[in-house]
């Protein structure tokens, strides 16, 4: 399900800009929960290869996500993109999707994701649930 147009949750579809820092932003994002456990998996990988791609991005952006996908994520760097209560959501539903949460570590960073985004743990639940109902 897609945000309203003119919604907090996304940016306008005409403006290419935002809308790149929003899916750098949420790229960065799963890169950092694919990254908990210490590895990236081939599944987690493509979850985020797939994301870069669908961006649009000019070739040396890609490359530069690629990269960033073998070094460890600056936590400091994403909480702080999230500049409204609906961007801090569209993070944790990002990092969500990025894997397939299976180790304590993965668990542990979500966590710690959800407390430093300031989301209330209602909103985590419902988001975690809605995740995994579009798994099924």
């Amino acid at each position: 399900a897609a945000a309203p147009a003119g919604s907090a949750f996304m940016p306008p579809i005409d403006d290419h800009a935002a809308n790149q820092e929003l899916g750098l932003i949420l790229v960065r994002a799963m890169i950092g929960v694919a990254r908990a456990d210490g590895r990236l998996d081939a599944q987690e990988s493509q979850v985020i290869f797939q994301k870069i791609q669908s961006l649009g991005l000019d070739s040396a952006s890609q490359n530069l996500l690629v990269q960033e996908m073998g070094h460890p994520v600056d936590v400091d760097a994403i909480v702080n993109s999230a500049s409204s209560p609906e961007l801090a959501a569209e993070i944790y539903i990002a990092s969500l999707l990025a894997v397939d949460v299976d180790t304590a570590a993965e668990k542990s960073y979500l966590a710690m994701l959800a407390a430093r985004l300031q989301l209330p743990s209602q909103l985590v639940t419902e988001l975690e649930n809605q995740v995994s109902a579009q798994r099924v």
